[in-house]
């Protein structure tokens, strides 16, 4: 008897093959990126000066950095068009706003402007500035753990939902960032008469391309907003002429917010949808 060999190799662009490897510097990439950005700038009355600066943007592409944001290979290598979605890289909006305030307290200024030099020496000097950044989270790449069609020469699998709407539960926690009901796992079957597999319950029927329908990255669902106030208390010391001593302190994080990283997003794990970390750049209120 001959040798027996699966259908689906036969099926595959190199068939004598059981593995080619694709390099990754093949110039298939395609990305877009469009965004608004709005300054505001003001030197106001009484030492305050502002600068705030808004930005609303969309990154598109098929492929981000290698690895980037838990980005992983492409579902058909000979379907790209399947990988096109928001860029792992996609921050929608951020908002960023500077202050500055030098306090009018001491010589020369709105309150004690003829105040003894010995007492301006701890009375004045002394400025106020803050850096705040807030944005909205990156998104989320949704896989499948089981993987179901790997063998096949899918590098990739992802589940089935029913509407990016729904990805989002009622009442979101930590414990629960995504709503188990709207996700499916694909139905797969190796040959046309196969009516009932681990992955293919009795009554669904055989089913091929099961790559899943979620998008690579879902604009829809994110992790947690970025938000960290910084601010700074500084004493200046007048020394002769133009030359000063600054002595500050600085408070990183002066709300102790939170950055949370992104829950875990393989469909079939047992902690699928828990956050159970926090996200790069997180740091707790820092003085």
């Amino acid at each position: 008897a001959g040798t027996t060999i699966p259908e689906n190799q036969l099926l595959r662009p190199y068939p004598q093959f059981t593995s080619v490897n694709i390099s990754q510097d093949r110039t298939q990439a395609s990305s877009s990126y469009n965004a608004l950005l709005v300054s505001y700038s003001q030197r106001m009355s009484g030492g305050l000066s502002a600068m705030i600066n808004y930005q609303y943007s969309k990154a598109i592409d098929n492929t981000s950095e290698t690895g980037y944001n838990n980005d992983s290979g492409a579902r058909d290598i000979y379907n790209l068009s399947l990988e096109r979605s928001v860029s792992g890289h996609d921050m929608p909006q951020q908002l960023t706003v500077s202050l500055i305030w030098k306090l009018p307290f001491g010589r020369g200024m709105r309150f004690g402007g003829n105040m003894n030099r010995i007492v301006d020496v701890f009375a004045g000097g002394w400025q106020l500035s803050t850096v705040t950044i807030i944005n909205k989270g990156f998104p989320i790449s949704i896989t499948d753990s089981s993987n179901p069609i790997s063998g096949f020469g899918f590098g990739e699998s992802r589940p089935n939902v029913t509407s990016a709407v729904a990805l989002r539960p009622p009442h979101r926690k930590l414990t629960n960032w995504f709503n188990p009901a709207a996700f499916s796992t694909q139905c797969w079957a190796s040959t046309s008469s196969v009516t009932a597999t681990s992955s293919c319950p009795a009554g669904t029927g055989p089913t091929y391309n099961a790559i899943g329908n979620i998008r690579r990255f879902e604009a829809a669902d994110r992790q947690g907003s970025y938000i960290r106030p910084d601010m700074t208390l500084q004493k200046n010391f007048l020394v002769t002429g133009e030359k000063k001593i600054a002595v500050h302190v600085a408070a990183f994080n002066l709300t102790n917010t939170p950055y949370y990283a992104a829950p875990n997003s393989s469909v079939g794990s047992s902690t699928f949808g828990q956050v159970t970390g926090t996200g790069t750049g997180s740091i707790p209120r820092t003085v």
